[in-house]
């Protein structure tokens, strides 16, 4: 074997070991998160309205072919997960669906004063989409919400949700 066959059968074998990466799983990837997920969402005409902070354990094991199951215990004890796909350092999350409970305020100048505002709490039928940055210990998600709420059909929306999730 001459040295060009030598270099071409070592960048070849380079070549398969790098793509087939991506189809095992990712070591430090797996495992419990600590996780908090914040941002603003806009409720019918009502913009900018804060969401309830939600705090809990993110848990990811690995699935099959660069898939992952992700699964959400926040403190409220709500339980839901998604799977999710990776391609090196971006985690990309598969569409998903949960009820959310929101409590935001409305102005309302028919009541007391017109500095005065009501509060709310609604729940909503929410579907997620996202995708994260995988760092060293950290995975930072930016979420999109979409749905509607479940007695009135008032439409939620939200983009540039964050969620933060740091390996415990």
């Amino acid at each position: 074997m001459n040295k060009f066959q030598s270099i071409a059968i070592i960048s070849l074998l380079f070549l398969i070991f790098s793509v087939s990466s991506c189809q095992s799983p990712i070591p430090s990837l797996v495992g419990e998160y600590s996780y908090k997920i914040s941002g603003q969402v806009s409720i019918g005409s009502a913009a900018n309205q804060k969401l309830n902070d939600e705090i809990g354990v993110l848990t990811i094991i690995y699935d099959s072919d660069s898939t992952y199951i992700l699964t959400f215990n926040a403190l409220n004890d709500a339980v839901y997960y998604t799977t999710a796909t990776c391609n090196g350092k971006e985690i990309v999350l598969e569409n998903f669906q949960r009820t959310l409970s929101v409590t935001y305020s409305e102005e309302n100048n028919s009541f007391f004063d017109n500095n005065s505002s009501l509060l709310y709490t609604n729940h909503f039928n929410v579907t997620i989409s996202g995708s994260g940055s995988i760092y060293d210990q950290t995975i930072i998600f930016t979420l999109q919400y979409a749905g509607k709420e479940l007695d009135s059909q008032q439409s939620i929306r939200g983009k540039d949700i964050t969620l933060i999730a740091k390996k415990n």
